[in-house]
Order: C-alpha cells, then structure tokens, then sequence
C-alpha cells in the first residue's frame, strides 16, 4: 500500500478522483440548497418563470459539475506523465477533447431547455391572457429552429477547437446560403409570412375574412406556403401568405359573427320622419333573425333632388346577411304606410335653328 502511494502516477490519479468526486458531491450540495434556499425566494413570485429556469438549471448542476471534475482530473494525470511520454499525453488528449464535447453539449442543452422553458411560460401566460389558439405549433418550429441554430454553434466551438479552419466553412456556408435565398425568396417570403400569421393570429381556421380585393370566404386552411378560403360559390380560392401579410384583411368573425345590414331609400319631403322611423323600426322588429340588442336605427343620411335619404341600420349574423337584407327590402315595398320617392328626370328637347339645304 505504500508502495502505490508512493508512486507518482497513483498519487496523482487519486486526487483526481477525489476532484471528481469532490465535485459532484459540491454539485449535488448545490442542487439541494437552489431547491431549499432559492425555491422559497422564488415561490413567493406570481409568475411561473423563475420556478421554471430553477428546474432547468438545478438538474444540471451536477451533471455540469462532474464534468468539470473530470477535465481536472485530467489536467491532474497529466503531471504524472513526463513531456517525452508522447503515447500516454495523445491519450490524455482525446480525453480533454471528449470532455470538452461533452461540456459544449452540455451548455447547449441547458440553454435549449431554457428557453423552451420561456417559450412554454409565454404562451400559457399568452393563452390565458387573449385566449389565443395556435401559437403552441409556433413555438414547437421555433424551438426546433433554436435547436438547430445551438447545434451548429456547438459543431462549429467543437471544429475550431480541434484546430479546424472554421472561417473558410463559413464563408462558403454564406455563398451557399445566399445563392439559395435568392433562387427561393418568393417561397422562403411566403414561409416567413405563414410564421407571421401564426404568431399574430390576424385570422384562424373557420373565421370569415374580407380581401383588399373585395372578395369574401372562410379560411379553409393555413399552409406553409398559401392560405386557402372557401367563397361564397363553394370554390377554394388559394392566397400567397407574404401577399396576405401585407395587403388589408377585415377580420368579419372577430369580435363575433355579427354584421350590419344597411338599407337606404328616398321619401318625398312633405313626409312625417318620425312615423317613417317608427314603421320602419316595427319592420326590422318584426323580423325573427334580427338582432334587437343593439336596437335596429333610422337614421336621416342626406337630403337628395327628390326627397329624403333614409338609413336602416340593422344588426344581424353574417351567414344570414344576404338573405335578412332582402326579406327587409321587400318588407318595406309592400309596406302601404311607406311613401317611396323615386327620383324623376324630365328631358326637354328644344328644336334648334333650321339647317339650310344647298341643291
């Protein structure tokens, strides 16, 4: 036993043992006091967030710590061995490279699951604030981008660590890129507008829109590339997203389903308005589909050449717009107690001078 001890390469390997065991057990210490110190300060706060970011953290510290100690541990071997020893330090090397490996991984995975973490708490503190749907699948293709973007950062810390030229991949990674982007920009603005429309929420799956075009539908489907909408002819009708994103959409579903009906007519002059107002309003009353709250409106909107413009402003449900605002035209032409005015023109034809005729 003493013979081992008194060897130079035992002693070393056994305090880098004890390194590697001294700090895993100064992590797992760590651990338990971010668990019993931090976690009181932390559930004293109203939000979920800190709460979220210590689990992260505390389940990785011992991980984290382990590896430190076995980097040590090499670097502590490594004194046991002289420079000419060229087979026992190529060894040891490859260790330091492995562990290296391991920590980057490491680092990444926990800024990986940090933000995922902060991803997962703004949503459900989205969701809970405007009641929005959807932005879960936002969040998964965000962090999968977030996952890839951490996996080329580590790749490219492992390259130039082990002594490769990492400028030259990514000066010819920029050219690749670049070449791609431009033979793709319409695909790759349409891509970025589908990510747009999930995230803003402008519209959803079912909601009744209006184009900057004039034209109406229900939104069929929201692709990577188009939104597709169902009009009125039962016909599927297939928009770029980068063309949505930048044009003006009237949202017809939100904050409800509900639209107005507008119906303008003449009465000549000499007629009473308040008896027009109220036959007018017992009209819109009368019929079912209606809504009544808010109340239906007469209102007076202009005085034109032969009589007085009327408005009825009604409220009712969009699927059934076309339809009330024909039953309530014909309502009001067979109403006996409604005075129509409709405009007249008179053309006079005076006859101008005689045209001499030459034989």
């Amino acid at each position: 036993m003493q013979a081992i001890l008194e060897n130079p390469l035992y002693n070393h390997i056994f305090i880098a043992l004890i390194l590697i065991l001294g700090l895993a057990i100064m992590g797992r210490i760590l651990k338990s006091l971010a668990e019993i110190i931090f976690k009181r300060f932390v559930s004293k706060t109203q939000t979920t967030y800190d709460d979220r970011i210590l689990r992260v953290v505390g389940s990785y510290l011992v991980p984290t710590s382990i590896t430190i100690g076995f980097a040590l541990g090499i670097r502590e071997v490594r004194k046991a061995f002289p420079a000419d020893q060229v087979t026992q330090h190529q060894i040891l090397d490859y260790a330091s490279e492995a562990v290296f490996v391991l920590f980057v991984i490491l680092v990444a995975r926990i800024l990986s699951r940090i933000l995922k973490a902060t991803l997962e708490w703004y949503i459900e503190d989205l969701a809970s604030k405007t009641n929005r749907t959807g932005t879960s699948q936002v969040a998964f293709l965000l962090m999968k981008f977030v996952n890839i973007l951490l996996f080329f950062i580590a790749s490219l810390i492992v390259l130039d660590h082990v002594g490769m030229n990492v400028g030259s991949l990514l000066v010819s990674l920029g050219v690749g890129s670049l070449a791609v982007a431009l033979a793709a920009q319409e695909t790759i603005s349409n891509m970025i507008g589908w990510f747009v429309i999930l995230l803003d929420q402008p519209f959803r799956v079912g909601d009744q829109i209006r184009l900057a075009s004039g034209d109406e539908g229900k939104v069929y489907q929201i692709g990577l590339r188009a939104t597709r909408i169902l009009n009125a002819d039962n016909n599927i009708v297939v928009i770029p997203n980068g063309d949505l994103v930048k044009n003006r959409i009237v949202n017809i579903s939100l904050p409800d389903m509900t639209t107005r009906v507008v119906i303008d007519f003449n009465v000549p002059f000499d007629s009473d308005i308040d008896v027009i107002r109220q036959t007018l309003l017992e009209v819109a009353k009368n019929d079912k589909d209606v809504i009544q709250e808010p109340a239906p409106e007469v209102l007076t909107a202009n005085f034109g050449d032969s009589g007085i413009l009327l408005r009825l402003v009604a409220r009712v449900y969009f699927s059934q717009r076309a339809v009330i605002e024909s039953r309530l035209r014909e309502a009001i032409s067979r109403n006996k107690a409604l005075r129509l005015s409709v405009q007249q023109h008179v053309v006079q034809v005076v006859n101008g001078p005689q045209t001499p005729q030459t034989h």
